[in-house]
């Protein structure tokens, strides 16, 4: 893998959201050539998928828990 694939690589590890016109401005390299290598990064595997990660404290806030106390007092032959 050449440097300017490792490059965009790193970027997008970085932040899966930078569009190919902001990684050529952030390499100072031309957006078709971006664009190309990021074609070619998908096509041969190396970029599998995008995706987000997400903040569990943020979503835990809006979540609902529950405690449920169950007493059980077993019994000879009632199961």
């Amino acid at each position: 893998m050449d440097i300017l694939k490792k490059s965009i690589v790193k970027l997008l590890v970085e932040n899966a959201r930078y569009s190919n016109a902001d990684i050529a401005k952030i390499l100072g390299k031309d957006k078709a050539d971006i664009d190309l290598a990021v074609k070619e990064l998908e096509e041969s595997g190396v970029i599998v998928k995008y995706a987000a990660i997400l903040n569990t404290e943020v979503l835990l806030e809006q979540a609902v828990e529950a405690l449920i106390e169950v007493k059980v007092a077993p019994q000879k032959l009632k199961g």
